[in-house]
């Protein structure tokens, strides 16, 4: 018995030692989600800052040169926006997982203390 309470106790703190592994895993990646969300959002005011300069851009032959470097720039930023996005999107999958890790870890750890407790009262 005093075995089966040591590998309950064992069980339990390890448990508790993957369910503060997941959480601190959520949390970085709720961290990195805000950041990425910020990157977006910063890429999505360059992008209505550069469509204001390309309307801008269109009044002479040189101004439309510059707006034509300016849509290609544009462009790249799109890519970047789009790859952040992508990443955004993974993250939330792995905030997801996260999530999910953590509450199966404290349910099985609520089961574990519940087996202990019973243990220990027998």
């Amino acid at each position: 018995l005093q075995a089966t309470l040591a590998e309950e106790r064992e069980r339990g703190e390890e448990l508790a030692r993957c369910r503060d592994e997941a959480e601190a895993g959520r949390q970085a990646a709720e961290e990195q989600l805000r950041e990425a969300r910020e990157l977006h959002s910063n890429a999505q005011d360059d992008l209505a800052e550069l469509r204001r300069q390309l309307a801008i851009a269109e009044a002479s032959e040189e101004q439309l040169r510059m707006a034509k470097e300016a849509q290609a720039s544009l462009q790249g930023e799109l890519v970047q926006v789009r790859s952040q996005l992508a990443a955004a999107q993974a993250l939330e999958e792995q905030l997801r997982c996260a999530e999910q890790a953590s509450a199966a870890a404290q349910d099985e750890l609520a089961e574990v203390k519940g087996r202990l407790s019973t243990a220990e009262a027998a």
